[in-house]
């Protein structure tokens, strides 16, 4: 089985959900609310945090005169 996984403006979650149950082949209609992340996804989330070097960020201003300077 294959599972899709999509996002609905709240206006028309009503009309998508009809017309899901409109169609034969559709098993199961759930509304998630939170987005699961396999171990394997947490890994690599938590080593990129791990290397992360936030005292070598720029602010937005100074960074705009380093790129201004190259042109």
């Amino acid at each position: 089985m294959v599972q899709y996984h999509i996002s609905i403006p709240e206006n028309k979650e009503s009309i998508f959900i009809e017309l899901m149950k409109s169609l034969n082949f559709v098993k199961k209609i759930s509304k998630e609310e939170e987005v699961l992340l396999t171990d394997k996804q947490k890994a690599v989330l938590n080593k990129r945090l791990d290397n992360f070097d936030s005292d070598n960020l720029l602010e937005w201003n100074d960074l705009k005169k380093e790129i201004e300077k190259t042109f």
